[in-house]
């Protein structure tokens, strides 16, 4: 059987994926990092190179090549990945990911990070101070349905956020994805794969919200520019968890569309298994 490793969003844990990852579990192996950032071996830094690691870690060990999916954070993380070790991909599949590989948004990252206010240019200052407990299942509950955020969420997804997401502590619901380590991992968002798109040894393909994508239309430019496949899907930014059937159906679909680009492919397994 074939394995997909995925990678997921940022404050949200491999947990919340559920309803998506047991519909690609029927015809492939999942495996992926359950929260990245949170193991004190890969810290969060500068343009998430560590966390990159941490993926490739994972990946080390597996037999073959894996089809990789990576939503938001997770499709950048993997992106990364990709240009350094491309062996262990077949390909890639990206769930609208914060990806600037053209357009001036990369550069006005480099200086926003420089004068120090990269927190109010991505959702940082939303995690600085986000409410970290609750007195229990119900009342998180209660409370992330009322948030913009969690608004459109299937309410499956909610609820395994709130199991993968969060832990009993003391007579009170806790997350256990720490506002801190989101935080951070915002204020390090990838500045440097500018004109990068080139370099990959693989098929590609991007999946863009029909609302609040994250990529900008300068940067879908770079996107088709760099040959990748380009889809855009109902929803916002949270569509996998939005529509976590409809997107496995998606990316099962896009799997068989990128199989038939084979070449790239081909290249990386034999480097897989000669390195």
């Amino acid at each position: 059987m074939s394995k997909i490793h995925f990678a997921h969003a940022n404050g949200f844990p491999l947990g919340s994926y559920r309803v998506l990852l047991e519909a690609l579990g029927q015809a492939y192996e999942i495996q992926g990092v359950s929260h990245i950032g949170h193991d004190p071996r890969w810290p969060v830094d500068h343009n998430w190179q560590a966390l990159v690691d941490e993926q490739l870690a994972l990946l080390h060990q597996s037999e073959e090549p894996v089809w990789a999916v990576g939503h938001s954070l997770g499709g950048v993380l993997l992106y990364q990945a990709a240009l350094k070790a491309p062996g262990y991909f077949k390909g890639l599949i990206l769930l609208d990911p914060p990806l600037y590989i053209s357009g001036l948004r990369p550069w006005l990252i480099k200086l926003a990070k420089r004068m120090g206010n990269i927190d109010k240019f991505t959702p940082a200052s939303r995690s600085r101070n986000r409410r970290d407990r609750w007195d229990d299942e119900q009342a998180m509950y209660r409370y992330l349905r009322e948030r913009r955020l969690f608004s459109d969420l299937d309410e499956r997804c909610i609820w395994d956020y709130i199991k993968s997401a969060s832990h009993k502590e003391q007579g009170q619901q806790v997350l256990n994805f720490q506002p801190k380590i989101e935080y951070d991992i915002f204020c390090n968002v990838a500045d440097n794969l500018w004109n990068s798109g080139p370099q990959l040894q693989m098929p590609v393909a991007v999946f863009t919200p029909e609302q609040d994508s994250v990529i900008h239309p300068a940067g879908l430019r770079g996107i088709i520019k760099s040959g990748f496949y380009w889809q855009s899907v109902p929803g916002g930014h949270l569509f996998p968890l939005q529509y976590p059937e409809s997107t496995a159906q998606q990316i099962q679909a896009m799997i068989k569309t990128l199989h038939g680009h084979s070449d790239k492919a081909e290249r990386c397994r034999t480097r897989f298994h000669s390195k």
